[in-house]
C-alpha cells in the first residue's frame, strides 16, 4: 500500500480526545497563547489540518474568525467549528491573500508534498 493509501485509511477511522479534554489543552494552550503574543487574532485565520478542532476552537474562543480545512471528513466531523472544508492542503480552495493568519500543526509530516502545502499556505495568508 502506498503512502497516501496509508494516510487515508489511517484518519478514515482515527479517534482522538476531545480538543476541550484538559489533556489536550495542557498540549495547545500555551501554544495558543504564544502565537497570539505575536499575532493578532482579528481578521481570518485559516487552520490547515485542523481534524477535530484542537486549534480551531481554540482561536475561535480566542475571538477569531477561523476556518478550518481537513483532508479527512471522518476527522472534520468529529470538529464541532461551524466553518469547515473537506480539502487539499497542496491545492487550497481559497484566493490569493485570503487571510491574515494561515496556520498549521502536525500537517507537514503526513503530506509528500510539504513545500507544496508551505507555498499554498504563502499565497493565500497576507502575512
Amino acid at each position: 500500500m502506498n503512502e497516501n493509501a496509508l494516510q487515508a485509511e489511517y484518519f478514515g477511522q482515527a479517534a482522538y480526545r476531545d480538543p476541550m479534554h484538559p489533556v489536550v489543552g495542557a498540549y495547545a494552550d500555551p501554544k495558543v497563547q504564544f502565537i497570539q503574543e505575536y499575532v493578532p487574532f482579528n481578521g481570518q485565520i485559516l487552520d490547515v489540518g485542523c481534524g477535530n478542532g484542537i486549534f480551531t476552537l481554540r482561536f475561535a474562543n480566542a475571538g477569531a474568525h477561523v476556518t478550518g480545512l481537513d483532508y479527512s471528513r471522518h476527522l472534520l466531523s468529529q470538529n464541532s467549528h461551524p466553518r469547515l472544508i473537506c480539502g487539499d492542503a497542496t491545492t487550497l480552495p481559497f484566493g490569493d491573500a485570503s487571510f491574515e493568519v494561515v496556520f498549521e500543526a502536525n500537517v507537514l509530516h503526513h503530506v509528500p508534498d510539504r513545500e507544496g502545502v508551505i507555498r499554498e499556505m504563502a499565497r493565500t495568508s497576507r502575512q
